[in-house]
């Protein structure tokens, strides 16, 4: 009798321009957030330029969140290691008499430094001209898509009127 194990399932699926789903549901989520306080805050009577600001501030924390790995964990794996650790009781105890004495181990003779590891690129997609992009370069056609998507609904639901105002004010 033999025993079968479930295939494993692929990791690195890859559905969009070569990012991972937890990469997608990331920029989704703060694009999605980034346009709502766009064209919410009218609503509200707030100026343009803040909410662009802060939408563009949710962007790139999305990106952030995509993009930035530290150690090679996630930042948000990385952020959930600093606040346990910040959370987590400490305490030590001193107790006299009761410690090792320290020792200072005998020095060792100056060993000559190796070189250093060349350092490939991270190769994020693959243009369709089969040249790498940066992350960098994905990071900015993303924030320059949803930024185009947030000004044009915003331009569509009576924005036009109040850029023609700001700017006939600005030639006066």
């Amino acid at each position: 009798m033999s025993i079968r194990y479930p295939r494993r399932i692929e990791p690195s699926l890859k559905p969009v321009y070569g990012l991972t789903i937890r990469q997608l549901v990331y920029l989704g989520v703060t694009g999605f957030l980034g346009g709502a306080v766009v064209l919410g805050g009218e609503a509200a009577g707030i100026p343009l330029m803040p909410r662009a600001m802060v939408a563009l501030g949710l962007v790139a924390v999305g990106a952030a969140l995509a993009f930035v790995r530290i150690h090679g964990q996630p930042l948000e794996k990385w952020l959930v290691y600093v606040v346990r650790y910040h959370v987590r009781p400490r305490q030590a105890i001193w107790r006299k008499g009761e410690a090792p004495e320290f020792r200072r181990p005998p020095a060792e003779p100056p060993q000559p430094s190796p070189e250093p590891a060349k350092v490939k690129p991270i190769t994020l997609v693959v243009s369709e001209e089969g040249e790498p992009l940066s992350p960098v370069t994905v990071v900015i056609d993303l924030a320059v898509v949803f930024s185009l998507v947030a000004l044009t609904l915003h331009l569509w639901r009576g924005g036009l009127s109040q850029l023609t105002i700001a700017v006939m004010r600005i030639l006066r």
